[in-house]
């Protein structure tokens, strides 16, 4: 990783985006909606940046607008592909609050483990 990249982030730099309205769509943009999510995951306050979950969830509604507006969406690529369909995507579901994981098992590596 390039030095200067993390002295600019340790004062406080965040990377941009440029953006452009789904009413007026600019190739080698991103919507909105990519943008700002984008902006929230890099915040420079940690505590005001979104949760795993959050970001699921966002990336859940963007799939739910991608798939209903495909055409207005390929607006955005920077090189529309000639000749063929944007891809093709499902939408799963979201996240939920009860969400639980299981720590894997210490490995011999882990600090964790045991000696032998």
């Amino acid at each position: 990783m390039d030095f200067t990249i993390l002295l600019q982030a340790k004062r406080g730099a965040r990377p941009s985006l440029a953006s452009s309205p789904f009413e007026a769509p600019a190739a080698g943009t991103a919507p909105p909606c990519v943008a700002q999510l984008y902006r929230d995951c890099v915040n420079g306050v940690i505590e005001q940046r979104v949760t795993a979950c959050q970001f699921l969830e966002s990336m859940v509604e963007m799939a739910q607008q991608y798939v209903s507006n495909r055409e207005l969406w390929a607006l955005y690529y920077r090189t529309p592909p000639v000749g063929s369909s944007p891809p093709a995507i499902t939408v799963g579901s979201t996240c939920t609050n009860t969400m639980s994981v299981t720590p894997p098992s210490p490995s011999k590596f882990s600090p964790l483990a045991t000696p032998m």
